[in-house]
C-alpha cells in the first residue's frame, strides 16, 4: 500500500532589516521584509506590517504610510516620536504564516507646543491670566495620551512659571 504524503517548504522571513533602528524626528524610515515559501504557494505570499498591539498598518490608518505587500516594505515618512515601538512583520500564504520584530526608537523635539490661554478672571482689578503648555503623545505602545508639563500665571507684572511633573 502506498502513500501519498505532499511535503513542501515552510514559509519563512529570510530577513528583516533593520531589526533595531534610532533615527531623528521628520527622517523617513523603510522597513524591509524578506520571505520565502514553496514555489507553489508563492502566487499567495503577501506580507503584512502590525505595530505591537497588533493594528495592521496601511495608508487608510496614517496617510504618511506605505505598505508594499509582494516586496515586504514598510515605508514611514515624516517620522515622529510617537511611531517609536515595536513593528511586526508577518509573512503569509494559504499554508502558513512566519512573522519577526523591529524595533524603531524616534528621537528629537517630542512635541510641539500648543500654548492655551485659558480665561481670564479679575480679582480687586488685577487680571490674572494662565498659559498652559502640554505635549499630546500619540503613541500606540503607550497609554500615556497627555503630559502636562508647565504652566505659566502672569499678574500685573510678575511671571510665574512653574513646572508639573505629572502624567495625566
Amino acid at each position: 500500500m502506498s502513500r501519498c504524503v505532499l511535503c513542501a517548504d515552510a514559509t519563512r522571513i529570510t530577513s528583516l532589516e533593520p531589526t533595531e533602528l534610532t533615527v531623528n524626528r521628520s527622517t523617513t524610515v523603510v522597513l524591509v521584509c524578506r520571505a520565502e515559501t514553496d514555489e507553489r504557494e508563492a502566487s499567495t505570499l503577501t506580507v503584512r506590517w502590525f505595530t505591537g498591539d497588533r493594528l495592521q498598518l496601511s495608508r487608510n490608518r496614517d496617510p504618511r504610510l506605505r505598505v508594499d505587500h509582494v516586496r515586504g516594505t514598510l515605508r514611514l515618512t515624516d517620522a515622529q516620536v510617537y511611531d517609536s515601538g515595536t513593528y511586526q512583520c508577518v509573512a503569509s500564504t494559504d499554508v502558513d504564516t512566519d512573522s519577526a520584530y523591529a524595533r524603531l526608537t524616534v528621537t528629537g523635539a517630542i512635541h510641539s507646543t500648543l500654548a492655551m490661554l485659558l480665561p481670564s478672571r479679575a480679582s480687586s482689578q488685577i487680571y490674572v491670566n494662565y498659559a498652559l503648555q502640554y505635549v499630546l503623545f500619540r503613541n500606540v505602545n503607550s497609554p500615556c495620551n497627555l503630559s502636562i508639563i508647565q504652566y505659566t500665571k502672569h499678574q500685573a507684572e510678575t511671571n510665574l512659571t512653574k513646572s508639573i511633573d505629572r502624567l495625566s
